[in-house]
């Protein structure tokens, strides 16, 4: 009877440290997974680079504008802001000289003046990093050579060429995004690239725009357990598709709005 009860306790015992030991690891903090992104100095070159194509777009509206049209949305404009009669006589005064329209194209022109100087700074600090990375020192010079081209395009203030060198600066910095494997700018930049480069060459259009189907690929895979980028990487997918149908149409303008959701797709795959 005895031996039956120091049995029954033993058991009880083992039960409340077995017990014991299970809360002990359920209270363990789960690790959380570190995924390797790209720094914020390599980041800024790139989000730099995507303003210099919205600062194009504007340079572009503002520039087929008629004098007539400007004036009108300037109006509205002021009339929204509320700008004193000090402020327009001032500006009046001005305007005797040279033209309203041309004022705001020179701040336009000086704004992504100072985008590029930016750009160049940025990369600078950056490029001492990626040779930590064990970067290319070729792939350095090629990013240089299309930042050189870019910022001539600028001087010489040639918005075809500026998208152009803008979108060869955009292809050779997704080799540094690369280098971080959990980082999918890399794939989104080369996207980026080619719709850039199918907009500026629409006869090649369809040819250029075949070759997302592997950076889309690479793009789900990444993004296999993320429900919510899926679903935008399909909304990019199927706007690469209209893009590619909208080139039959020979439309400029068609083809620079199918253009712009593909670009405004990108962005809401970025991390």
């Amino acid at each position: 009877m005895l031996k039956n009860k120091i049995i029954l306790l033993l058991l009880m015992m083992a039960l409340i440290m077995s017990t014991a030991c299970m809360n002990k690891e359920s209270k363990k903090p789960k690790k959380v997974e570190t995924k390797e992104r790209a720094p914020k100095k390599l980041v800024m070159v790139l989000e730099e680079l995507d303003r210099v194509l919205s600062s194009v777009d504007k340079i572009e509206e503002t520039s087929k504008l008629s004098q007539m049209e400007f004036e009108s949305l300037q109006t509205k404009t002021e009339k929204k802001e509320g700008k004193s009669k000090e402020d327009k006589d001032e500006k009046k005064e001005t305007e005797d000289k040279v033209s309203n329209k041309d004022i705001e194209l020179t701040k336009q022109w000086k704004a992504m003046d100072s985008q590029i100087d930016k750009i160049h700074r940025d990369w600078n600090s950056y490029e001492i990093e990626s040779r930590k990375k064990g970067a290319s020192t070729e792939k350095g010079k090629e990013f240089k050579h299309s930042l050189n081209y870019l910022t001539t395009a600028v001087e010489n203030r040639k918005t075809s060429e500026i998208v152009d060198a803008t979108s060869k600066s955009i292809l050779a910095l997704a080799y540094y995004f690369d280098l971080y494997k959990d980082d999918i700018n890399g794939d989104l930049s080369r996207i980026k690239h080619v719709v850039l480069q199918a907009y500026l060459n629409p006869d090649g259009g369809k040819e250029l725009l075949d070759k997302t189907e592997d950076y889309v690929l690479r793009l789900r895979q990444k993004l296999e357990k993320d429900k919510a980028k899926l679903k935008d990487l399909d909304k990019l997918s199927l706007s690469i598709k209209d893009m590619e149908q909208s080139l039959k149409e020979n439309s400029d303008k068609l083809l620079g709005i199918k253009k712009d959701i593909i670009l405004k797709n990108i962005d809401s795959l970025k991390e």
